[in-house]
């Protein structure tokens, strides 16, 4: 059980980890605000709209891509954890 929360607590990333990712996120956000916005300036609707239904559907994949990847991560240490379980017992 212990070594089950310090697994956890080494795999989780620390605050400052998390603020700077926080950070970088919020400025890739703009710089693509900004690029969406000198798109809509510059191209006609139809190419913005087809480009922006293909950044969408790249984005859900992704978000599911990430979300999957966890749960492996998630199910990976269950694994180890259960293997473990099971050496202490014999």
């Amino acid at each position: 059980m212990h070594q089950g929360v310090e697994s956890v607590r080494s795999d989780s990333m620390n605050p400052t980890e998390l603020k700077k990712e926080i950070t970088q996120l919020e400025q890739e956000k703009e710089q693509l605000l900004t690029k969406i916005n000198l798109f809509k300036n510059k191209g006609n609707q139809a190419d913005f709209q087809a480009l922006l239904e293909a950044t969408s559907k790249l984005r859900k994949e992704q978000e599911q891509d990430a979300r999957l990847n966890e749960k492996e991560r998630e199910l990976t240490s269950n694994i180890e954890m259960l293997e473990h379980q099971l050496l202490s017992i014999r």
